[in-house]
């Protein structure tokens, strides 16, 4: 084992495990504590962020190498954290991305780091010790998952951001039903998000997606060659080269180039490439195919979130119902991941939205969007309808889709919009036209 001086502080023993664990595996030795006053005096700290920002600012003046973890931490806190060059991690945090962050720490020779020594508790570094957590282990439920969080409430404030890396897929049974149009919408919007820093758009559509195509965009990226290319070991660099890079930050994994080459993709290389991206990247929106094969059940169940698109058509909705009833019977899968979102609205369809709300009780509903010619003009044009239009109904429905994964229109966002004419849209009576999709 190396001779690296590392302590890792996470209150969550499973999380902490794998971590030690995924550092043995590339033969370093760390450290481990659920309580404060077990971590160790050493040159290197990942501490979960209920250790507490008073005491990480503290640590960070005795010269140490530090790295905070978190799930959710308030915007302020972050950029205190960022003001002080100290990274933050999301969980679950990967090895490799520590070790891609303190490079110079890792690739020093192993003479010119010190051994590590016998314990010597960290505490007494610490001035005020009434400043530590009073609670500093988290009950365990079966699943190994914390109960209660320690310092940060998991709750839909606008006040708290999420540094929860998501994976969100865009499904229907059925095509035709605007899937693509959203996703590509929604992860743009996603990458304009100030707490963003990366966007993956997945097209696994493995046969017919068009997501490429839509954009007028021509790449030889695809995903036959991603999961031919990539695996754990890869690094960023190679990664890179096998995406689409739309912006700086929101990249493309387009589908295989043909039919035949989309065989190749095989559902358990999907599913672990996933975790690989998952390692780089915040937002991960996967635009799924129609069909069940096992490249869409490699994403369902890898999936913290899944929006279920829908129309006012009778088929389709019959279609989602007998989804739902084999994800939950036959895939096994959790239903309270599933949110609904009616699309392509029509005012004369003899089916309603509350019809459709009715039909699918159980599913938490996100909002519908109404048949409106200028998203297909912008598709059209090769734009992105909402990054044009910030007022659309399609904007609206999608920022409330990016609430569900704690990417709030906070005051970054609102601001901008308001000054469009959000304002009048707030107050704006609605018309009876409008209540009619009801």
């Amino acid at each position: 084992m190396s001779n690296y001086s590392i302590s890792v502080f996470d209150p969550d023993e499973s999380r902490l495990n794998t971590l030690a664990y995924e550092f043995e595996m590339k033969g370093i030795k760390v450290t481990t504590a659920r309580r404060i006053e077990q971590i160790d005096k050493s040159e290197m700290y990942i501490l979960d962020i209920s250790f507490g920002l008073e005491n990480v600012e503290r640590l960070s003046k005795t010269g140490s190498l530090i790295a905070v973890t978190a799930d959710e931490i308030k915007l302020e806190d972050w950029q205190k954290l960022l003001k002080s060059e100290i990274p933050v991690f999301k969980h679950p945090v990967s090895v490799n991305s520590i070790i891609e962050g303190f490079k110079d720490y890792f690739n020093k020779p192993i003479e010119d780091i010190a051994e590590n020594t016998q314990r010597d508790p960290l505490a007494h570094l610490l001035e005020d010790k009434e400043t530590l957590p009073s609670k500093n282990i988290v009950d365990m439920n079966g699943n190994g998952n914390p109960k209660e969080e320690i310092s940060v409430t998991k709750t839909r404030q606008r006040k708290l951001q999420s540094f929860k890396q998501v994976i969100v897929s865009v499904y229907s049974p059925k095509g035709g039903v605007g899937k693509t149009t959203l996703s590509m919408n929604f992860a743009a919007m996603c990458a304009e998000h100030p707490m963003v820093e990366s966007v993956c758009l997945i097209d696994a559509d493995r046969q017919y997606g068009n997501v490429m195509h839509t954009l007028g965009i021509k790449s030889k990226a695809n995903l036959a060659d991603f999961c031919r290319n990539i695996n754990s070991l890869s690094s960023w660099e190679e990664i890179k080269q096998n995406l689409y890079r739309q912006s700086d930050k929101f990249y493309i994994l387009p589908n295989p180039p043909s039919p035949i080459e989309s065989l190749d993709v095989r559902g358990s290389e999907f599913a672990s490439n996933l975790s690989v991206l998952k390692e780089y990247f915040d937002v991960i929106i996967v635009d799924m195919a129609p069909q069940l094969d096992e490249v869409s059940n490699a994403a369902l169940k890898h999936s913290d979130i899944i929006f279920l698109v829908t129309t006012t058509d009778s088929p389709t909705n019959q279609s989602v119902k007998s989804f739902i009833k084999d994800y939950e019977k036959i895939l096994k899968l959790d239903s309270s991941k599933l949110h609904l979102v009616v699309n392509r609205v029509l005012k004369k369809a003899g089916i309603t939205v509350k019809d459709i709300r009715g039909a699918f009780p159980n599913v938490e509903f996100v909002g519908a969007i109404k048949e409106d010619g200028m998203i297909q003009n912008s598709a059209n044009k090769r734009i992105f309808h909402t990054l044009k239009f910030g007022n659309s109904e399609m904007t609206q429905i999608i920022e409330t889709m990016m609430g569900f994964i704690n990417l709030y229109s906070d005051d970054n966002r609102r601001g901008v919009q308001l000054s469009k004419g959000g304002l009048l849209r707030m107050f704006r009576k609605r018309t009876r036209e409008e209540i009619a999709y009801d």
